[in-house]
């Protein structure tokens, strides 16, 4: 019997503030994508705000077809501000955001 392998990723959904506009990132949530991608049942737990942010990137990476248990929390969704000099990428990964905060609950326990 070929079972599927079962990935979770846990820790951060957020946006990468590009230069060219923001995209939906995170490492465990890129994973999980890519997991699914290849036939794994995959699933993402992580958190955002309770704001326009967060409502957006919830429905992103749902049309992605990614399994997100994304809780809401008093925090922001969480942003990495991203600078190009001279074509070479620096960071600035905003902290003490929703994925900071990520609580354990019922649908996580499942």
């Amino acid at each position: 019997m070929n079972k599927k392998p079962v990935i979770i990723g846990i820790g951060e959904l957020l946006w990468d503030m590009l230069p060219s506009g923001k995209k939906a990132g995170g490492a465990p949530i890129n994973f999980v994508y890519h997991a699914s991608q290849v036939g794994a049942e995959s699933y993402a737990i992580t958190a955002v705000g309770n704001d326009p942010l967060g409502d957006e990137i919830v429905k992103e990476v749902g049309q992605a077809g990614i399994n997100a248990i994304a809780e809401r929390v008093d925090y922001p969704t969480g942003k990495v501000l991203v600078e190009l000099k001279e074509g070479i990428p620096s960071y600035t990964i905003i902290e003490n955001v929703a994925w900071d905060h990520i609580p354990l609950t019922d649908p996580m326990k499942e």
